[in-house]
């Protein structure tokens, strides 16, 4: 089994920008950057991706970029937003309280403050929120996926943060399968069995009920980092409760690699988006 070693992850996030996206876009775009969503921490800053098209009203999405938990910023996922922008999506892509100074709960609370701000902002940003996704990849898919369950579970202080779906790249949904993960000691300060009652409450998978929203899920088929069996169990705990839920396996690349080449998930996600949620 897996067990999470930091070496099989590497710098290539900060070091090479994914090919755009050969899809004729819609709209041209507005970006508005660093724009602080919560007084927290002076890293708390979200830039907001505007399509300019007309519109009184657009779907958004709020945009959670990976790292595992300790590293990574929203610019590293400037590319997808801004595809998903100019695709008529008003796009939040924010940063997050790293690990190891800031532990479980802080970034998905920082999640929640980040929700809250879009939504006090939904008139100057044009936002429709009858029409909000949540998207992340990777530590971003793990920790969309954990907010969005405690939303639809009704943990008291979430259950305002409506949404209609979730998309998940290379997430972690089961933190419990992992005894000796340094990623998620960093995130937590335990190993497994020293807290895994905080392991369980930190793992999307036991979030899922008859209330969850539809999903969207991708996955490299040799990440060797967060194996792709995460996602089939969460894709099958969906199926369970006959939640809406469907998965693209990429068969080329590992977990870095995906994330900075492969396109194909992301087209995918827009159509799932368009054709079984909206």
């Amino acid at each position: 089994m897996n067990i999470w070693q930091p070496k099989t992850l590497t710098c290539l996030y900060h070091s090479i920008r994914p090919p755009q996206l050969k899809i004729q876009a819609r709209n041209k775009i507005k970006i508005i950057r660093d724009q602080r969503y919560s007084s927290l921490d002076n890293r708390l800053l979200a830039d907001v991706f505007l399509p300019l098209n007309g519109k009184t009203s657009n779907p958004a999405i709020l945009m959670v970029h990976g790292g595992g938990w300790s590293s990574g910023s929203k610019e590293d996922m400037n590319w997808s937003a801004e595809y998903y922008s100019k695709r008529g999506y008003v796009v939040i892509n924010i940063n997050y309280r790293l690990a190891p100074q800031y532990l479980y709960p802080a970034p998905v609370q920082d999640l929640k403050a980040a929700f809250e701000w879009m939504l006090g902002n939904k008139e100057n940003f044009r936002i429709d929120d009858e029409k909000i996704i949540m998207m992340g990849y990777s530590a971003g898919g793990h920790l969309t996926s954990l907010l969005s369950g405690m939303v639809t579970t009704g943990m008291d202080g979430y259950t305002h943060l409506k949404h209609r779906a979730v998309v998940a790249g290379g997430a972690p949904i089961d933190l419990m399968v992992y005894p000796e993960s340094p990623y998620i000691n960093r995130f937590t300060s335990y190993y497994r069995d020293q807290n895994p009652e905080l392991y369980k409450e930190a793992s999307p998978l036991y979030y899922i009920s008859e209330k969850s929203v539809p999903h969207f899920l991708y996955h490299a088929k040799k990440d060797s980092l967060v194996e792709v069996d995460q996602m089939q169990r969460f894709k099958e705990a969906f199926i369970e409760k006959k939640i809406p839920v469907e998965t693209f396996t990429v068969e080329r690349f590992d977990h870095v690699t995906t994330f900075l080449f492969a396109t194909a998930p992301i087209v995918n996600s827009l159509r799932f988006i368009e054709d079984q949620v909206f």
